[in-house]
């Protein structure tokens, strides 16, 4: 512990980043990097959160995801004693198109992992894919005919095991737009501000290896 550098991680990260890049490029690999958020010391304005290891990570990083575990409410389809609810903020995405920071939740269970369904009767209803009458839940089928189920819990259990029709409302959400949740202009001017000084910071000779 005498021995331990201040910023050795970070230096040891900045130099990995250079090499590991080009590698994976070459390789066609993914690599996903787990970190964890602390507090800057002595940070009186602004926001005292950051990353360990050094800015090089989040430079080269081609995304990044800030994720953190909320407690669910009560009209949310997941309680606490069944599972957990995950709010995510995407915070850089170089491969995006249009507006790359955007927000949103999933749902997971205990034993089985994120569960995409639980969700899928609320987003069907706002896309205007499903059609809500009371608790009747109301669609219709590939030949026209109009389909209903009673009450949410059993739409939701059809979808778990109709994988037909769920694999084609599922097809039927990618393309709406209007389901993605937006950040602030506040909060992308915060994010925007972020990445200018990790460019300047590395920068133009890193900024062509990152994006080589």
């Amino acid at each position: 512990m005498e021995k331990a550098n201040v910023a050795s991680q970070a230096r040891m990260m900045s130099k990995l980043m250079r090499v590991v890049t080009g590698v994976a490029y070459k390789n066609k690999c993914t690599l996903v990097f787990i970190n964890q958020i602390r507090l800057k010391v002595g940070v009186m304005y602004g926001n005292p959160e950051t990353t360990s290891g050094g800015k090089a990570l989040a430079f080269y990083a081609s995304q990044r995801i800030n994720m953190r575990r909320v407690i669910p409410e009560a009209k949310d389809p997941v309680s606490e004693a069944d599972g957990g609810k995950v709010h995510f903020k995407i915070t850089k995405n170089r491969l995006a198109k249009g507006n790359p920071y955007v927000q949103g939740d999933y749902f997971y269970l205990y034993g089985v992992g994120i569960d995409s369904v639980c969700r899928m009767p609320d987003l069907l209803e706002e896309a205007k894919i499903v059609t809500k009458s009371g608790s009747w839940y109301k669609w219709k089928d590939e030949n026209g005919k109009e389909q209903k189920v009673n009450s949410k819990t059993s739409f939701t259990n059809l979808l778990r095991t109709d994988n037909k029709l769920r694999e084609r409302f599922e097809s039927e959400l990618e393309g709406c737009d209007n389901l993605i949740q937006a950040m602030s202009e506040s909060e992308i001017k915060s994010i925007e501000a972020e990445n200018e000084v990790l460019n300047d910071e590395f920068g133009s000779e890193d900024t062509e290896i990152a994006t080589e």
